[in-house]
């Protein structure tokens, strides 16, 4: 009954997340604001000249490893360090903390779809089970760091939240 609950819900979560998987969260700013000065577009542009894509996906694939081990391990704290905008993210992970306990994820794939936003699809796994073999989620470079994006991480808790059962978040 326990089982069949967590995977149920787990299911809800990676469908959501593959739906909105690509989805960044990031604003579409296109460079035009006021106040930008040449200079700063111009080392933007070799900077992101100069990233390895290789390099980019291995980031990106580190940083939701490393955030769906922490999830599973508990540790909120580090684990909302990885989200974009992660300081209202704590409450909803300990809402969820009986149905995370013992994820982790197995890459598969990391697309780079532009040089700010990545999707990626994996497995998710609690120990030796698979519980989906294909989920999704995405990825958003801010402050030239990749975190979990905001909108896959809020999209994965609306989908498991009526399957959590620890106390919920503040209104």
């Amino acid at each position: 009954m326990m089982s069949t609950r967590i995977v149920r819900g787990v299911a809800v979560l990676c469908t959501a997340a593959a739906l909105l998987g690509a989805c960044g969260g990031g604003d579409d700013d296109d460079g035009d604001a006021a106040g930008s000065e040449a200079g700063t577009e111009e080392t933007t542009t070799t900077e992101a000249a100069e990233a390895d894509p290789e390099a980019e996906k291995a980031a990106v694939s580190a940083v939701l490893t490393e955030f769906f081990s922490l999830v599973g391990q508990g540790d909120f704290d580090g684990a909302s360090a990885l989200i974009e905008n992660g300081e209202a993210a704590k409450p909803r992970l300990v809402h969820c903390a009986d149905l995370v306990s013992g994820v982790s994820i197995e890459m598969a794939t990391v697309d780079l779809v532009d040089e700010e936003t990545a999707s990626a699809t994996f497995a998710i796994k609690r120990g030796a089970d698979v519980l989906l073999p294909e989920s999704g989620g995405g990825a958003v470079k801010v402050d030239g760091e990749w975190l979990v994006s905001e909108n896959t991480f809020l999209s994965l808790y609306d989908a498991a939240k009526d399957s959590c059962t620890g106390p919920p978040p503040p209104a």
